[in-house]
């Protein structure tokens, strides 16, 4: 399964507050039910929501981007383009009803957010396809017109979501080839600076910030923030997947890998109630056994494996079966990792 963070460069933006004073009181009302819904992974719920509220007001701009929304975060959470035809559908719809409001409005910090965040998504479309240089295209101009709403306000820090994702995964890239791209600009701490603001100071984009901090403190080694950042996300959204993701990969960084395990163990029993769920119930059932042997526990882990070995792998499960067969020869063999 993709990492989360890779995922949220362009994809996760879970509306988090319905405070903005650019929202109107109908609109922080259907706001939260919304963003509780598709934090969730209820789609469904949120689906509705979102097309009542655009049946009912053809003005409203935010109702049809929380149905974009929702696709989106679907996407993310079943590592798949499920519906390419349904998704287009919303970009469009979306992209219209902004444009309208835009005419009528003028352009504002807030349509410019909306347009870049909607752009955002449009570009993980083509990412899915794998047609990168529609791909590039359209990331590019999503991140100018967020730099363009940042300069129309500054105490707009929604936009800092993506520009603080973009901006760290340049100075991550940096680090990496630092022999070969010496000169590349982009800097990690300016990108953790930019997410911290928006997490503290957004509308929007409050969670995907801290859900995207969660995993950077992981990468940065930075245990303390991430262990409040993790029990923040727990007390706000106990129920959700994505949630018990940053849990998982945050005790996996502690070497706590039993506990890890177990949350590994709920995130496959919760995508295999899921209709689309069973390739990533697949891979957690995989991840939770290569915890367990690091654990040592190397009874239970082969126990898992050969569990996971006796269904019939199809598709994208075909890699995750082999290496989970190697990883029992390993236990059996006597290795450990």
């Amino acid at each position: 399964m993709k990492s989360i963070l890779t995922s949220l460069c362009f994809l996760i933006v879970l509306w988090s507050s319905a405070s903005s004073l650019s929202l109107s009181a109908g609109q922080q009302g259907y706001a939260g039910r919304c963003i509780k819904a598709i934090i969730n992974g209820d789609y469904d719920s949120a689906f509705f929501i979102a097309d009542s509220v655009a049946f009912a007001d053809s003005g409203d701009p935010l109702a049809p981007l929380f149905r974009l929304t929702a696709l989106g975060v679907r996407d993310i959470d079943f590592d798949t383009l499920l519906d390419s035809a349904e998704f287009l559908r919303a970009y469009h719809a979306a992209e219209e009803r902004r444009a309208s409001y835009e005419k009528t409005n003028g352009v504002s910090s807030y349509t410019r957010t909306l347009e870049g965040f909607s752009k955002g998504f449009y570009a993980t479309f083509y990412l899915r396809e794998k047609s990168y240089f529609a791909a590039m295209r359209n990331g590019f101009q999503s991140l100018d017109l967020l730099e363009e709403a940042y300069r129309l306000d500054s105490t707009n820090a929604d936009p800092l979501f993506l520009l603080g994702l973009y901006e760290y995964a340049k100075g991550e890239l940096k680090r990496r080839l630092w022999w070969v791209l010496f000169w590349y600009p982009g800097s990690i701490k300016t990108g953790i600076e930019r997410l911290t603001s928006c997490m503290g100071n957004g509308y929007f984009a409050v969670s995907p910030a801290a859900f995207a901090l969660a995993e950077i403190y992981v990468r940065e080694n930075k245990t303390d923030e991430c262990s409040r950042l993790v029990e923040r996300l727990e007390r706000e959204f106990p129920d959700s997947r994505f949630t018990l993701w940053a849990r998982a990969k945050y005790l996996e960084s502690r070497r706590l890998y039993y506990e890890a395990g177990l949350s590994y163990e709920l995130l496959a029993a919760s995508y295999a109630a899921e209709p689309a769920g069973r390739y990533n119930a697949f891979c957690m059932r995989n991840l939770q056994a290569h915890m367990l042997l690091l654990a040592g526990q190397k009874k239970e882990a082969a126990d898992s494996c050969r569990a996971l070995l006796r269904e019939k792998a199809i598709g994208r499960e075909i890699p995750v079966y082999h290496d989970t067969k190697k990883l029992l020869q390993r236990i059996n063999d006597g290795e450990s990792q």
